[in-house]
Formats: structure tokens, sequence, C-alpha cells
């Protein structure tokens, strides 16, 4: 970091706090680094007015939405048709869902686990995607789930 920058990451954060980046929007702490610490370029500005906004807490953690809280993808590649993924998933909701009975695939569809996980079917695209409202008792708050399958090219 000095060598590319001449300032290591805790002279950068120091010279930010003195003057006073913790209170500005990310253009006026890009501006900061450009124009009043000389850093001329853009690529290092904006590395490290990252790297400032993640350490002072002024930046969203990874996976965090605006509107939606947070936000996590899980991708697997398996050795089966979509067809077959698609009938395990919908046949065996205990293994990925909790221990629930069965598997409504009919939006606006409602039911409730064996632990009082309550779960609403969203929407359904046969053989392809399933939206599901999903809350645990623990949870304060619904999450969403989704599963797509997206069949591999020969």
């Amino acid at each position: 970091m000095r060598a590319a920058t001449g300032r290591d990451w805790s002279d950068w954060f120091e010279a930010l706090d003195t003057l006073g980046a913790r209170n500005e929007d990310h253009k006026a702490i890009v501006a900061l680094t450009r124009d009043r610490l000389g850093l001329t370029h853009a690529w290092w500005q904006q590395t490290v007015t990252v790297a400032y906004e993640k350490v002072r807490g002024l930046r969203a953690p990874v996976g965090e939405t605006a509107d939606a809280g947070f936000q996590l993808r899980a991708q697997r590649t398996v050795a089966a048709s979509a067809d077959a993924v698609w009938s395990w998933v919908t046949t065996h909701p205990e293994r990925w869902l909790g221990p629930c009975k069965h598997l409504p695939l009919a939006a606006r569809s409602s039911f409730v686990c064996l632990d009082g996980t309550e779960v609403e079917v969203r929407s359904v695209v046969p053989g392809t995607r399933l939206r599901l409202t999903w809350r645990p008792e623990r949870f304060a708050r619904p999450s969403t789930l989704q599963l797509t399958l997206t069949p591999k090219g020969p």
C-alpha cells in the first residue's frame, strides 16, 4: 500500500478522519483523497475510500441491501437432470426447508412446518423456480428463499 500510494492504511484512515471524512458521502471522500490528499490514480481513490468506509462503519456489510436486509446466494452443480432435481426439491422439503410434511406448489399457499416454521409459497415456475417466504419461530421477521434451477449446457 505504501509503495503504491505513499501511505499505509492507518495513515490514510487518520488523514481522512482529520479531514472529517466520517461525515461525508462516498463521492466527497473520493474528492478528499484526490483534492486534499493528492491521490491521483482513480482506482486507488476508490480503493482507499471503500476501505475507509468499511473500517469506519460507513458502508453496509457485503450482502446487505438498502431495502431487503441481507442477501445470500449459494450455487451448486449436481450430476442430475433439472427435472430430477426439481422432483427431489419438491418431494423432499424436509431435506432443505425443515421438518415439513409437504410443499404445495401453488402461489399464495401457506403452511406451518412441524417445528412452527411458517411458509408461504409466493411463486412457482414449474421445473425452474420456487420463491417462498420462510419464518422459523425464532426469527423476528420472515426471509425470502428462492430456488432457481438452471440446466447446464451439453
